[in-house]
């Protein structure tokens, strides 16, 4: 995951707007690490239970399955994640062809 902040100027004293700032990503890093269980565990359910107020979910899921690099097959009702590691340590795309630009730093 990658997040870009802007912070409004919220003051002219620098050191207040610079420790709202980190305050906010503070609490994003946050919640993060409170969802990493919930990414970590994941499965791809092909038919999802949905509401009518989850909006065109499907249609997004459809949309987005030109970009994986294996394909979607909907043969199975559910995929459990194939990878027993920790999320943080799953080869990603940009590692596999080595275009991950932070690749030096995480080892």
């Amino acid at each position: 995951m990658r997040f870009s902040f802007t912070v409004r100027k919220l003051s002219d004293d620098e050191a207040f707007n610079s420790s709202v700032g980190q305050a906010f990503v503070d609490e994003v890093g946050t919640q993060v690490e409170e969802d990493r269980p919930i990414w970590q565990n994941k499965a791809h359910i092909v038919r999802p239970a949905l509401s009518d107020t989850d909006g065109p979910f499907m249609k997004f899921r459809r949309w987005a399955s030109q970009f994986y690099a294996e394909g979607v097959d909907n043969s199975a009702e559910r995929y459990e994640p194939t990878v027993s590691t920790p999320a943080d340590a799953v080869l990603t795309a940009s590692r596999k062809y080595g275009t991950d630009p932070f690749a030096d730093a995480q080892d």
